[in-house]
């Protein structure tokens, strides 16, 4: 099987004192369709997906306040690496809490 061409750029920016923290993530993955070792392009082995994270906090004694917000697309590629029927996943999803 012959690979084609791809890229994958992640990074990650993070912030911490005593009392508050911060971060900021992200990545931008692509790669075209794959060859089998006939030189034919396998069927939907191509993908193009990117995603976005930041999470923030503060703490004041006791008391914490936290929160993580994160983004994923992954266009119509869905996911090649599992065997389901997914076309594409745009999904938000995030979580906070205080204590």
């Amino acid at each position: 099987m012959r690979r084609l061409p791809g890229m994958s750029i992640n990074g990650n920016l993070g912030y911490a004192t005593d009392t508050i923290f911060a971060s900021i993530n992200g990545l931008k993955q692509q790669r075209d369709q794959v060859e089998d070792a006939r030189s034919l392009e396998v069927p939907n082995s191509f993908y193009s997906r990117s995603g976005f994270g930041t999470e923030l906090g503060l703490r004041h004694g006791q008391h914490l306040l936290h929160g993580v917000y994160q983004r994923v697309n992954t266009n119509d590629s869905g996911t090649p690496a599992l065997a389901m029927d997914i076309k594409y996943i745009d999904a938000p999803w995030y979580f906070g809490r205080s204590c």
